[in-house]
C-alpha cells in the first residue's frame, strides 16, 4: 500500500507542470499555435537640428547673433507627433516545451515639412546661415530672398524618420505553476532606423535673370544586427492574462551616412555642381561604420479571454537604441568654399534613440 502511495505521488509531482500549463492558456494541452496582430501607436524621441533658415532687416542678412536676426526653422528638436504602426507574432510548440517564433513590427514614417517663400519684391529677406572659416569662422548666410536683388526666394526642408524590424526565436518553458509561466526566449534580432533630412533653397535673381537652386541632402541608416535573450512571463487571473515580454539585442550597429548636394544655377555665369552650401567635397560621399550596441525592449500586455483560444490584448512598449546616428547632428555649419579648411567636415555624432508607445489587438492560439 505504502509503494502504492509514493507512486501516485511521484505521478503527481512530474504531472504538475503540464497542468500549470494547460490551466494558464485556458486551451486543449494539445494546442500547438500562438499569435498575435496589433495595432501600435509610437511616440519617438524629437531630433535636434541646427539653425537652418532664417530673417532679419536687411542689414544683418538673416546672420546668426545679430540683433534683428530671428531662426525660423532649427535650433530645436522636432518630430512629437505619434504615428500608427503594426506588429505580428507567429509561433509553433514542435517539441515538448520548445517553439520556435518570430515577428516583425513597422511605424509609419515621421515627417516635418517647413517651407517659407519671399514675393516677387524679395520680401521678407530669407537666408541660410553658416559659419565661414575662410574668414576665420566668422558668421555669415547665404541669402536666398533679397529686397530688389532675389525674387522669390524659398527656403523648403523635409525630414523623414523610419523604424522597422524583424525578430526570430527559439522559446523554452522554464517553469508552469498554478496559472503562471515563464518562458526563455533565444534568437536573432533585427531593426533598421533610417533618418534623413533635405534642405533646398530657390531664388530668382531680379538683376540678370535666371534662377538659383542649391540643395542639401543628409541620409542615415542604423541597421542593428544582434543576437537575442529574453524572457516572456505570465500570469492568469480567471480569463484575464497579465503578460511581461522583456528582450535584449546584443549585437552591431552598422552606421551608414549618405550626403549628397546640388548646386545650380542659370543666371550668368551659369553653373552646375554636384555640391550645395553644407555638403562641400570635404563631407559629400558615403560613410560607414560598425559599432556594439545593447538594445533592450520591454513590453506589458493585458489580454482579455473572448473565446476558446482568441484572446483580445492592449499593452506598452519601449524600445532603446544606443549609438545611433540622425540627420541633425552630422549637419555642421562650418563651410569653407575653398576647401583650405576641410569644412565642413563628417564625424559620426552618435547620440541614442527611443521609442515607445500602445498596442491593442488579438491573441491566439490553437
Amino acid at each position: 500500500m505504502l509503494a502504492l502511495v509514493r507512486k501516485l505521488l511521484l505521478a503527481s509531482l512530474v504531472a504538475l507542470p503540464q497542468v500549470g500549463f494547460g490551466a494558464f492558456c485556458c486551451c486543449p494541452l494539445d494546442l500547438e499555435w500562438w499569435g498575435s496582430a496589433e495595432y501600435l501607436l509610437m511616440w519617438r524621441e524629437k531630433r535636434h537640428y541646427p539653425p537652418l533658415a532664417t530673417t532679419s532687416d536687411a542689414a544683418d542678412q538673416g546672420i546668426l547673433g545679430q540683433p534683428t536676426t530671428e531662426i525660423l526653422f532649427g535650433d530645436e528638436r522636432v518630430g512629437e507627433s505619434p504615428q500608427s504602426g503594426g506588429r505580428i507574432d507567429l509561433g509553433l510548440w514542435f517539441y515538448g516545451c520548445w517553439g520556435f517564433g518570430g515577428g516583425v513590427f513597422g511605424v509609419l514614417d515621421e515627417k516635418v515639412h517647413f517651407t517659407v517663400e519671399g514675393d516677387g519684391a524679395g520680401s521678407p529677406l530669407l537666408a541660410r546661415p553658416f559659419f565661414d572659416t575662410d574668414a576665420g569662422g566668422a558668421p555669415s548666410s547665404e541669402l536666398v530672398s533679397f529686397p530688389t536683388q532675389l525674387a522669390n526666394g524659398q527656403i523648403d526642408v523635409q525630414t523623414r524618420n523610419q523604424i522597422w524590424g524583424a525578430d526570430a526565436y527559439l522559446r523554452s518553458r522554464w517553469l508552469s505553476r498554478c496559472g503562471f509561466y515563464i518562458d526563455s526566449l533565444l534568437g536573432f534580432l533585427y531593426t533598421r532606423i533610417e533618418d534623413d533630412v533635405e534642405i533646398t533653397n530657390f531664388s530668382e535673381d531680379i538683376a540678370v535673370g535666371g534662377f538659383i537652386q542649391v540643395s542639401d541632402r543628409f541620409n542615415m541608416k542604423n541597421d542593428f544586427y544582434s543576437g537575442m535573450i529574453g524572457i516572456n512571463a505570465g500570469l492568469q487571473c480567471h480569463c484575464i492574462d497579465f503578460v511581461f515580454i522583456g528582450k535584449l539585442g546584443l549585437g552591431s550597429v552598422v552606421q551608414t551616412a549618405d550626403i549628397r548636394g546640388d548646386f545650380v544655377r542659370t543666371a550668368p555665369p551659369a553653373s552646375l555642381e554636384e555640391f550645395g552650401l553644407l555638403t562641400q567635397p570635404s563631407n559629400i560621399g558615403s560613410h560607414k561604420d560598425h559599432k556594439f550596441a545593447a538594445v533592450p525592449e520591454l513590453s506589458a500586455q493585458v489580454r482579455v479571454k473572448l473565446s476558446r483560444g482568441i484572446f483580445a490584448s492592449c499593452g506598452y512598449t519601449y524600445i532603446y537604441w544606443p549609438n545611433v546616428i540622425l540627420a541633425g547632428n552630422q549637419i555642421d555649419l562650418n563651410v569653407s568654399f575653398t576647401q583650405a579648411s576641410q569644412d565642413p567636415s563628417y564625424e559620426a555624432n552618435n547620440t541614442s534613440f527611443w521609442a515607445q508607445g500602445l498596442s491593442a489587438g488579438v491573441y491566439f492560439c490553437f
